[in-house]
């Protein structure tokens, strides 16, 4: 101790003292200073875990107590280890715990079954107050304190929390959600624990002979609940973080045929697969035939065996099989895929119908394919960004309107090929009705929807096409404007530059007869087309 703490010592005694004698105040002012100075001091003993972390053994009755409850666990398996002829083996005895209304105790030793020397029992004890930090809670498969999971949120296997199903909900608002595209699984939990899975309805899945899981195309949302984020099969392949999962790539595709070759399954639905050329070829679902890419030729039949297209080509060539072949199932379609390959490597076919193997090709069937919207079921699934949204947009208000009870829908908004009706007058009937007149141009006025005009007669003279009349009005050529027909307007001009040579329509002396000849041509051709509409007539 030194000098300065003596004379502080003695100062605050002597102080202590002084009061006693003026006053009995005093003297329960020094009893309660006396009763916390003992109580710090217990406190400041209870504190030294110097016996908890030492390895000697102690019993029950005179067991440490450690810092925390996690402490505890591992000094006592470190001393029962120190003391055993088995180090290595200690655990924690099932059912020693022993709490009371302060602290806990529990008991180490090595596994029963071996001699009682090599039982070495290791007690340790903890206080309750300090078992775990506020927030969190003892976890018994982990031996150690995790954090508290509130709101829905569940413990992961990873100890941790996850999301809530609020916060998993609201992901959807995120690009890259509710959007058609194509995954290597129809459900999958993120390592956040929410659960992305594709919408019933929207889409299918496909299993490919020889791979792993599937491949499926549709509409991908959280569905709001929460998962333990369990590691799927390491085979699987699929994002972990909501980053990877809102990534819209254009294919989904698997090994196949002994990693050979691969099969994907596009966004739209269409499934592809590569050639020995490094390109694929792609089909509608349900599609089958002979497609060819250069020398390559892919045949495509239902079923689960192969049936090999003619072999002799009318080049004089010879097709021979690659021995690359897959068999897919979706729903109740299966079929088999094979590629054959010319053996003097000339041209397969009179078309090129391969594209690149990333998937960024497209064709016409790619470019227009929509599938899905007959129903409140089934969400309208369009290739393209634009004419999806419409799409949707409308399939939404149709099914809220019916949903409400506020209107009776009859047909399908979007498809202009069958009737549509909508009754009622409120906002929502009134928005249906505004949709469909812009998607199928029913604003338009009922003269020019083609319906056939009353024609006196037979209809095939001029002078039953003057006498024509629909809704009473007379139809034939003389409502046709033939002004400025064969004449009228300006020459238009123009001019472009050419390797640094600028070129003029001024220079060509016959451009303005040209333009002419073509106006009157363009005219003439529109009148005709005119009148077929008036008179009811098909024309194509």
């Amino acid at each position: 101790m030194s000098i300065i703490q003596t004379i502080g010592r003695m100062l605050l005694g002597a102080a202590i003292f002084r009061s006693m004698r003026r006053s009995p105040v005093g003297i329960l002012i020094c009893a309660a200073i006396l009763g916390l100075l003992l109580m710090f001091a217990g406190n400041a003993r209870a504190q030294d875990y110097t016996d908890c972390f030492s390895t000697s053994l102690y019993g029950s009755t005179n067991a440490p107590v450690c810092p925390s409850r996690a402490d505890a666990y591992a000094t006592a398996i470190a001393a029962s280890n120190a003391s055993s002829s088995t180090a290595g083996s200690a655990t924690i005895v099932s059912g020693s715990i022993a709490c009371g209304p302060l602290e806990c105790r529990i008991r180490a030793e090595s596994p029963l079954g071996t001699t009682a020397a090599s039982r070495a029992a290791a007690y340790r004890k903890w206080n309750l107050a300090s078992e775990c930090p506020v927030g969190s809670s003892w976890d018994d498969v982990e031996q150690r304190c995790v954090q508290s999971c509130v709101n829905g949120s569940i413990r992961m296997l990873n100890g941790e929390c996850s999301a809530t199903p609020d916060e998993c909900s609201d992901l959807n608002s995120q690009s890259g959600f509710g959007v058609a595209a194509a995954k290597p699984f129809q459900q999958r939990c993120l390592a956040n624990g929410c659960m992305l899975a594709m919408t019933p309805g929207t889409g299918s899945c496909t299993s490919v002979a020889g791979a792993d899981g599937n491949i499926c195309h549709g509409e991908y949302r959280f569905t709001g609940a929460v998962c333990g984020a369990t590691p799927p099969p390491v085979h699987i392949v699929g994002p972990d973080t909501v980053e990877a999962a809102a990534q819209n790539d254009p294919q989904a595709c698997t090994a196949a045929g002994g990693g050979s070759h691969d099969y994907c399954v596009k966004r739209s639905g269409e499934h592809c697969m590569t050639s020995a050329q490094g390109r694929q070829l792609c089909w509608k679902p349900g599609e089958t035939g002979t497609k060819t890419d250069g020398p390559v030729a892919q045949v495509r039949n239902a079923g689960t065996d192969v049936v090999p297209p003619a072999l002799n080509l009318p080049s004089g060539d010879t097709l021979q099989s690659t021995g690359q072949k897959t068999t897919a199932t979706s729903g109740s379609t299966t079929t088999t895929t094979s590629n054959y390959t010319t053996i003097h490597g000339t041209n397969a076919g009179p078309k090129d119908q391969g594209q690149p193997a990333d998937g960024t090709g497209s064709d016409e069937a790619e470019e227009g394919s929509a599938s899905g919207g007959a129903d409140c079921e089934q969400r309208p699934v369009v290739s393209d960004p634009m004419l999806e949204m419409v799409a949707t947009q409308a399939w939404a208000t149709r099914c809220a309107v019916e949903a409400g009870n506020t209107a009776k829908v009859t047909g399908d908004v979007g498809d202009c090929s069958v009737p549509f009706s909508v009754e009622g007058d409120n906002a929502n009937a009134v928005k249906l009705r505004a949709m469909r007149a812009q998607i199928c141009g029913d604003n338009q006025p009922e003269w020019t929807k083609g319906d056939a005009p009353e024609i006196p007669g037979d209809g095939e003279g001029d002078d039953d096409v003057e006498n024509a009349t629909k809704f009473g009005i007379s139809i034939g050529p003389a409502m046709l404007d033939d002004a400025d027909l064969f004449g009228g307007g300006t020459c238009p001009q123009m001019s472009f530059a050419l390797m640094g040579t600028t070129i003029s329509t001024n220079d060509v002396p016959q451009w303005c007869n040209v333009v002419s000849i073509m106006r009157a041509l363009i005219l003439l051709f529109g009148a005709y087309t005119a009148l077929m509409i008036l008179m009811g007539r098909s024309h194509g």
